[in-house]
């Protein structure tokens, strides 16, 4: 009886940290709002989202907020990657503007199946989450069932912006690869800036170098076998002013090295690839 009183006791905590985490940015505590995030925000006026993706309308947790290539830029695997662009999905008003699961899947298999190359996706998303100032204000009222728009406006929301690669793998076996941004895997919403240049770093020693959208890109490891990390940085221009943006990107995933799994044909160009965009 005990034993059943105490693991009831954990799995309550465990749940509630969960809770915790996964709406741990929220300024919002109703319990129907914690119950189905949308319908809570059904009543809003989706015109003063400016971007028009509202994170509070998923249970997000800070991963969201930890990408935003500037002073924070934690690095992420295949899986995280995957699981913040769900998030921005289900909380765009505009979801047609994602491309779904299965194509990029599609692709990113075909890429490799076809040409033994290493598909790399990049996502620049801008997204909005409502302040704290606009409940405090009145301008929004947590209802009991919905949230009322009580005059909010655009500035009732603060804006983020979230910036993200990966190479749709957790595991590459190999010692030798070519590497490819793809444009069909470049994931965005920005139209104020223009993306000007590419570096990559990836993880072998030679520093960042330049590369473009579709070039194919031979990248050589020693025969370890290892975790690598892979960087990102993007040079952006805005439209209207020209002034220039430098933000980064990171990514990291498994190197299984020759020495460790010899190749029975080429050693040096033999990939054992999966994505792991499910």
């Amino acid at each position: 009886m005990k034993k059943t009183i105490f693991l009831i006791v954990i799995l309550g905590l465990i749940q509630l940290k969960i809770i915790g985490q996964t709406n741990a940015k929220s300024v919002l505590t109703n319990d129907a709002y914690l119950e189905n995030p949308q319908l809570y925000l059904s009543k809003l006026d989706t015109h003063k989202v400016a971007s028009r993706i509202l994170i509070d309308r998923v249970a997000f947790d800070d991963l969201v907020f930890n990408l935003n290539g500037n002073d924070k830029v934690s690095s992420i695997n295949a899986s995280d990657f995957q699981k913040v662009y769900t998030q921005l999905e289900a909380a765009s008003y505009d979801s047609i503007r994602f491309r779904t699961p299965e194509k990029i899947n599609g692709f990113v298999a075909n890429q490799y199946a076809l040409n033994r190359i290493v598909a790399m996706s990049l996502m620049d998303f801008s997204f909005n989450s409502i302040k704290q100032t606009a409940l405090d204000s009145g301008q929004l009222l947590e209802a009991t069932d919905f949230l009322q728009d009580n005059n909010a406006t655009k500035n009732s929301f603060d804006t983020h912006r979230l910036i993200a690669t990966t190479c749709n793998a957790g595991n590459i076996t190999g010692d030798n690869f070519q590497f490819q941004l793809n444009k069909f895997l470049f994931l965005t919403n920005n139209y104020k800036q223009k993306l000007n240049t590419i570096e990559v770093d990836f993880g072998n020693g030679d520093g960042y170098r330049p590369i473009n959208f579709d070039e194919l890109v031979n990248v050589s490891y020693n025969d370890n076998s290892e975790y690598i990390e892979i960087k990102v940085k993007l040079t952006f221009e805005n439209y209207r002013d020209k002034e220039t943006e430098i933000l980064y990107a990171h990514t990291n995933l498994y190197k299984t090295g020759s020495s460790t799994v010899p190749m029975l044909y080429n050693a040096n160009t033999t990939i054992s690839y999966k994505p792991e965009l499910d």
